[in-house]
């Protein structure tokens, strides 16, 4: 017997009795398609001259649910017919979200009886933890030919995609159960973001092998349980991947022996004949073409117009369906002229998709009419249950990416910033079993009361390379610097948990020398009390090589002047591309026998700027770059080695620069000291006090990172900090759930988040819940990193001078909007801005007023809104699809997809300045 709650076994059963009426006479409470409120008028006439007509179906009743809609929610798009209502409930009990679901009533059912039992039933599944369910039932209009194709399923199909109001729908059979993993609000945060940036989430299919009870308990068991769980039931036999005998090709591609061993999204290629389950986006998918009878038919050809209109497929890890057995058939066998119909529809519609002229014929859009998509038939839910903001209406394109980066270009304006943050974006932060305790095993007291510093040096100093320390729920008292110089990891028990609190400044514990020049503070910048401090070399000991041609941002190949030291290095290798200004001469370049070498003066620094005269003495005070001049290594980039063929070398990434002889480009070797190394799941904490002031800070300054690479920081809170966190030369790090508070109102600070030198660091999902002169600051040649799905009050993007170059910050909530560009920094090190810098989707109260044209050139600013209207003085307003470029281009680099688009229409909303 099937193991159910209670409620399921009764709603069960009175499905069970209305799935038999199916086989009894009569009709009744029958309407026509256009009187269903959801469901928008058909233009008849035209449909009547297709030559192959969309099917006409007639509104019985519908039911929907009373529950709240979330952004993050999605919803599965199903039919059925009354034979298959088990099916239906079985899905309802293990689904725990939304349903969109249309049943087709066959003629000789009594349909009185049945929307009775319906009605019952959706009632009941109101007032219990199941399934949200939006179900509408049909009939077939009685002068369709049903003796030709007895059911339309694609025409239900469509009912269904119309009907749902979630941003996210995932189209499959009845007979198929969902795991619970996709529906996880936190993960599902992440879906949205990909699949608006044009991914379809694929989730894999598989099957049970037992019959009919014993496979449905298999299937239940395995969507109710976890990825291990369905992993163990694949290798004892139980469960066997979707057509892996009869149609392999309709998931060969989603690689299910890597999907069996990987915790990691991963992209695949489309080949012919795939047909995945995919969760898409509703303002995305297109209809299913109604003229088409057969059921797989149909799914094959809407996998192809999806594909064909840009989609790219990237795995879910966790997420799976599995197949039950169901008594009933959705469809009986089509006839012969149904299937040579079918196959005339396939052709034309593939040839046009190759057009990108194909349309499919729908009763939302018949003829291929596109005056409505799916999207347009209901309005989508805006609820806001995470943290995505509401976008309001659809988004517009920009020039500079399109749909799915079809306009993008390594060489153009953006650069490729999926890579930022740890692992390269291409691994998760590792969580390794905590080596040591503080409080069990070094006999600290976490009582807020007793100084723990000496408990807390000795078990960083006894901790082995790459462990983890675990300080437990407690107050931490700690009264001096904690200087950490190998790959260890400071791991609390939450924020709310485990604070480490810091009862007086740096000044009170160590005095305060100021600057002999400026006056400045000793303490007003860094480091903090916990630094973790690495070396990262660069010099004759790491030089590999002189690169001896030029080269242009967006190439992948650099030419070599053979190896100075030790063998080349080997492919997956990664090295350091480095170049340096020249200053006023140039007299190394033509010594060293590199193609192209010129005696004349080519400014580095300029080119940082986008070619801008910074060095001129006629330029502004606060533009001009003197203090920059013949800066030694001011440009680097990261880099893994694919080959090294004929004294070329081909990187992994893209120039993010152009290269230039007369700039001395070398390649280097990496040795980072410290790797792998982070602090998580705690708050630092200090003393209450006055801030004192621009300059003038006593040194409450909380975290410090220098030189490492691969390292993190992660749900972690500051409080009454002058000086947060700092990433001073960090490249691939990661800021994940950072936040910035006080504990009085309006104390204030220096900066939250500093990033200088270094590249390609991530801060995501961040909070800077008090004003900061400087809240979010770049400075000093930092390049490549990515700020996203941030707020603040009134968050200020600070651009601290010293050429900051090619940063993206995208679906930042500004607050107030008062100061976002305010920005700071001495002069002497050039304008706030170096080139490039990108400006994708800010969210404010107020417009936001345009930047200075001393503040920057070669800047992107594409989308915004705010919440009052704005004039020209200010910048462009409109949403810019994706609504995060840094999510899309993490698809982007994932598929590896580049697929031209014809007929864009850009929005007005970006600006190119």
């Amino acid at each position: 017997m099937l193991r159910m709650p209670p409620y399921a076994k009764l709603s069960l059963h009175t499905l069970w009795f209305a799935s038999l009426l199916y086989s009894c006479k009569g009709r009744s409470g029958i309407g026509t398609d256009e009187n269903v409120a959801s469901d928008l008028t058909a233009n008849s006439t035209k449909q009547l001259s297709c030559s192959a007509p969309v099917p006409k179906l007639v509104h019985a009743q519908s039911w929907s649910s009373a529950r709240t809609k979330c952004q993050t929610d999605i919803t599965l798009i199903t039919s059925l017919t009354s034979s298959q209502l088990i099916g239906l409930g079985h899905l309802c009990t293990t689904w725990k979200g939304w349903v969109a679901a249309v049943m087709h009533m066959g003629s000789d059912t009594d349909a009185s009886s049945l929307l009775s039992a319906l009605a019952l039933w959706h009632a009941d599944l109101e007032k219990v933890d199941a399934c949200a369910l939006d179900l509408a039932v049909y009939s077939s209009h009685s002068s369709d030919r049903r003796d030709i194709a007895p059911v339309p399923v694609n025409a239900l199909r469509n009912r269904a995609l119309a009907m749902a109001t979630t941003e996210m729908v995932l189209p499959l059979d009845v007979n198929f159960l969902v795991s619970s993993s996709l529906s996880v609000p936190e993960h599902n945060q992440q879906l949205l973001e990909m699949i608006t940036g044009g991914a379809a989430i694929v989730v894999p299919a598989w099957e049970t092998t037992a019959g009919l009870e014993a496979g449905q308990q298999a299937a239940m068991d395995a969507v109710l349980g976890t990825k291990s769980g369905l992993v163990e039931a694949f290798q004892s036999g139980k469960v066997v991947s979707l057509g892996g005998k009869t149609a392999p090709i309709k998931q060969y591609a989603t690689n299910l022996e890597h999907w069996l061993h990987t915790d990691a999204l991963y992209g695949v290629q489309y080949t012919k004949g795939y047909t995945p389950h995919v969760v898409v986006s509703k303002i995305l998918i297109p209809w299913f073409d109604e003229r088409i009878h057969d059921s797989d038919l149909g799914t094959q050809l809407h996998i192809e117009h999806m594909q064909s209109a840009g989609l790219g497929f990237v795995v879910h890890p966790n997420a799976f369906l599995a197949k039950q057995a169901v008594q009933g058939q959705l469809l009986q066998p089509n006839s012969e002229a149904a299937q040579q119909a079918d196959e005339l529809v396939a052709t034309q519609a593939r040839l046009e998709m190759t057009q990108k002229a194909y349309l499919p014929a729908t009763y939302y859009a018949p003829c291929g009419n596109p005056h409505q998509s799916p999207a347009d038939v209901n309005t989508i839910a805006t609820q806001a249950c995470s943290k995505r903001p509401d976008q309001g209406s659809k988004p517009g394109l920009s020039p500079l990416w399109g749909t799915q980066g079809e306009l993008f270009s390594g060489g153009g304006r953006l650069r490729d910033w999926s890579r930022a943050g740890y692992g390269a974006g291409d691994r998760r932060i590792p969580s390794p079993a905590a080596f040591s305790d503080l409080v069990v095993d070094w006999d600290a007291a976490g009582d807020g009361l007793a100084d723990d510093t000496q408990a807390l040096k000795t078990a960083i100093d006894k901790s082995p390379e790459g462990s983890a320390l675990y300080l437990p729920p407690g107050r931490f008292t700690i009264t001096e610097m904690i200087n950490i110089t190998k790959s260890v990891i400071l791991r609390g028990a939450g924020p709310s948990q485990t604070t480490l609190y810091f009862p007086f400044s740096l000044a009170d514990v160590y005095g305060n020398t100021p600057d002999s020049t400026t006056g400045y503070s000793q303490w007003a910048f860094r480091p903090g009390f916990i630094n973790f401090l690495g070396s990262n070399p660069i010099g004759p000991e790491t030089l590999l090589a002189h690169v001896v041609q030029g080269a242009t941002k967006g190439q992948h190949q650099i030419a070599l002047g053979g190896w100075v030291r030790g063998p080349p290095p080997l492919a997956g290798s990664w090295v350091r591309l480095t170049q340096s200004d020249p200053g006023v001469t140039d007299a190394s370049a033509s010594a060293k026998g590199v193609v192209g070498a010129s005696s004349q003066r080519n400014s580095l620094i300029q080119h940082l700027y986008g070619g801008w005269d910074v060095l001129s003495h006629d330029a502004l005070p606060h533009v001009y770059a003197g203090e920059l001049q013949g800066t030694k290594y001011a440009a680097q980039h990261l880099a893994r080695v694919v080959s090294i063929h004929d004294s070329v070398m081909t990187l992994d990434r893209a120039l993010p620069f152009d290269v230039c002889v007369e700039w001395n480009p070398e390649i280097h070797s990496i040795q980072a000291t410290i790797t792998e190394a982070g602090i998580e799941n705690l708050t630092i904490e200090f003393a209450e006090a006055t801030y004192g002031g621009h300059f003038s800070e006593s040194g409450y300054n909380a975290l410090y990172m220098s030189a490492v690479h691969d390292c993190w920081v992660r749900d972690v809170h500051v409080i009454n900090a002058d000086y947060a966190i700092g990433l001073n030369g960090t490249h691939f790090c990661t800021l994940d759930g950072v936040g910035m508070y006080d504990s009085s109102p309006s104390r204030g600070g220096h900066h939250g988040i500093d990033i200088s030198y270094g590249s390609d660091n991530l801060v995501t999902n961040f909070s800077i819940g008090k004003e900061f002169l400087h809240d979010v600051s770049i400075e000093w040649f930092t390049h490549g990193n990515v700020f996203a799905d941030g707020a603040g009050i009134d968050l200020n993007l600070d651009h601290h001078r010293g050429a900051p170059f090619g940063n993206l910050f995208t679906s930042v909530q500004l607050g107030k909007g008062s100061r976002p560009f305010a920005s700071s920094g001495a002069h002497g090190r050039g304008a706030h801005s170096g080139a490039g810098n990108t400006y994708w989707n800010l969210f404010s109260e107020r417009c936001l007023a345009r930047t200075s044209l001393d503040f920057g050139r070669s800047l992107n600013f594409a989308g915004g809104q705010a919440k009052l209207p704005c004039s020209q003085g200010h910048l462009p307003q409109g949403l810019v699809f994706p609504a995060n470029l840094y999510r899309a281009m993490q698809t982007w680099h994932a598929v590896q997809a580049n697929v031209s688009v014809s007929e864009i229409t850009y929005d007005h909303g970006t600006e190119i300045i």
